[in-house]
């Protein structure tokens, strides 16, 4: 497979979220994922799914993130500052699951408009075959 085809696929998961002035780089995550997250008994809360999905931020300023803080100093990402961050903004976890799943079935949608089935993982398979096996 050729590695640019490798890497439009990568750049077509990303898309950018912006809240409180901050783009918010998200990837999200692969049809497998979600349908192995659905089969689980454990289901993560919209900060945990944020924290998993949110991978940096652009326009992020000291003055997001503390009241004396500089508006002309650029903040990098990090994971760690992320997590305080979001701890604080707790809405902004609902929001990236609530456009990643918007994005995930435009994509889902567009394969269908092709008239391709988005591919199933091959743990999916298995356990469609056990489920219709009993």
């Amino acid at each position: 497979m050729s590695q640019s085809l490798i890497e439009r696929m990568k750049q077509e998961r990303i898309f950018t979220l912006t809240y409180n002035d901050i783009e918010f780089i998200v990837e999200m995550p692969s049809v497998e994922y979600i349908l192995t997250g659905l089969q689980k008994e454990e289901q993560l809360n919209s900060i945990d799914e944020a924290r998993r999905f949110v991978k940096g931020w652009k326009n992020a300023t000291e003055d997001k993130f503390v009241t004396d803080g500089d508006p002309n100093v650029e903040v990098e990402y990090s994971p760690e500052l992320f997590d305080l961050y979001i701890s604080d903004n707790i809405q902004l976890g609902a929001l990236v699951v609530q456009e990643t799943t918007q994005k995930l079935i435009e994509k889902q949608n567009r394969f269908a408009d092709l008239g391709k089935p988005l591919p199933l993982s091959s743990q999916t398979k298995k356990s469609q075959k056990s489920t219709t096996k009993k």
